[in-house]
């Protein structure tokens, strides 16, 4: 396989597995994400460039939105534990009488 083909095939990956990690970000569903390995080239051709850069920039805005999603998560999560009655705290034994569904 061509230097050239050996990148673009690793961009193909990177991509399909961005495209996975949005769809997860953006509706909390999707594929389960596998364990990535960094792939053993040549030097980026400098035709691929632009494509690298686009696909560096979209992973760095998923990175820069990861802080909120697990806030919101954490807030989810803490909401599930009280009505569920695992919550931490004296009031984790009881169950929910009301839900705030404004909060």
């Amino acid at each position: 396989m061509s230097s050239a083909a050996a990148w673009e095939a690793a961009l193909d990956a990177l991509e399909a597995d961005l495209a996975a990690a949005e769809e997860l970000a953006d509706t909390g569903t999707g594929a389960a994400l596998s364990d990535w390995s960094a792939p053993h080239l040549d030097p980026l051709p400098p035709e691929l460039g632009e494509r690298a850069i686009a696909l560096a920039e979209r992973q760095q805005r998923l990175l820069e939105r990861l802080p909120g999603l697990i806030t919101r998560t954490r807030r989810q999560l803490d909401v599930a534990r009280k009505v569920s009655g695992t919550g931490r705290g004296p009031s984790s034994t009881r169950s929910a009488i009301y839900i705030d569904t404004t909060a």
